[in-house]
């Protein structure tokens, strides 16, 4: 009798992966992470998430992995590349533009000045106008860097890229609607861009709509599925920005948690690192009226 009793119990423990709790996902997925295998814990950490959608901890844990995997990404590419900053990427969201940022001290002004020139000789270069808007952000010269936009899809109006930018450079105004309105041209004249799905989403999340931001998330994901885990080469990051992960992870948390001190800690500290200097002092304001102590230091360091 005993045999017959024995037998579930034998067939369970061999079995046990299949019937995992979302909290044995994150354990492992922490034991991975402790470990440094980056990838593994990500993996773990979206499982977790499969199994229980409203898991706070898992998706909070999704975007301090992903700053690892950043770290790993570009102490890998530094080693490797030797590219110059691309003033036009190929396409909507070009990895390599992404990938030349982080590894070079980028002289925005150098650039600046080598594009008025190509514009006083060719002043309907849509290209030029498109890389000099992007130096101007560089400079913090905003509304500079969406006249400069402005006048490329003047010249080029079909023009994603641009639509794609300005509205980034909106949303850092803060002027949502006109951003939500360049990601959605975008997205018209480039429907497979699952960056401008992410952008849209997060503007219409800094307005309140919590559905819309989840409807063009799940709309990116259709499009690429690594928008929601990284992978990498040794010559450098393969998917998106993952800065903009790394903040979609804590804003789900968030979602789910609003009273997640630790989330709205490293969002800020990811959106200040992203430029987005005002909406992370609110994040890092957040964290501090939560009893984050940590918040205040940085507080005093990032928001006068």
């Amino acid at each position: 009798m005993k045999k017959i009793f024995l037998l579930p119990v034998i067939l369970l423990i061999a079995f046990s992966g299949i019937s995992q709790t979302a909290k044995q996902y994150l354990n492992k997925g922490l034991l991975r992470f402790d470990q440094q295998d980056y990838n593994e814990a990500m993996f773990y950490f979206l499982k977790a998430a499969e199994k229980k959608p409203k898991y706070a901890e898992a998706y909070y844990h999704m975007g301090i992995t992903r700053r690892a995997l950043d770290q790993v990404i570009n102490s890998r590419t530094v080693r490797h590349t030797n590219k110059v900053l691309q003033f036009t990427p190929e396409k909507t969201g070009s990895e390599d533009q992404n990938t030349a940022k982080t590894c070079v001290v980028t002289d925005y002004k150098a650039i600046l000045d080598s594009l008025n020139e190509v514009i006083k000789i060719n002043p309907q270069d849509a290209k030029a106008y498109f890389g000099r808007g992007g130096a101007k952000a560089g400079l913090k010269d905003y509304p500079g860097a969406i006249d400069d936009y402005s006048t490329a899809l003047k010249i080029s109006p079909e023009y994603p890229e641009a639509n794609l930018f300005r509205g980034r450079v909106k949303s850092h105004l803060h002027d949502f609607t006109g951003a939500i309105a360049d990601f959605t041209e975008a997205i018209r004249l480039s429907p497979a861009s699952g960056t401008a799905y992410l952008a849209r989403g997060d503007a219409k999340n800094s307005m309140g709509d919590a559905a819309g931001y989840q409807a063009d998330f799940e709309k990116a994901l259709a499009i690429d599925p690594r928008y929601k885990l990284i992978t990498y080469t040794t010559d450098g990051p393969v998917t998106v920005s993952g800065t903009t992960l790394e903040i979609d992870y804590y804003s789900r948390a968030i979602a789910l948690n609003p009273e997640y001190a630790d989330a709205y800690y490293n969002r800020g500290l990811a959106r200040i690192n992203s430029n987005l200097n005002h909406d992370g002092c609110i994040d890092l304001n957040m964290a501090a009226g939560l009893g984050f102590k940590m918040a205040e230091e940085k507080i005093k360091e990032y928001c006068h």
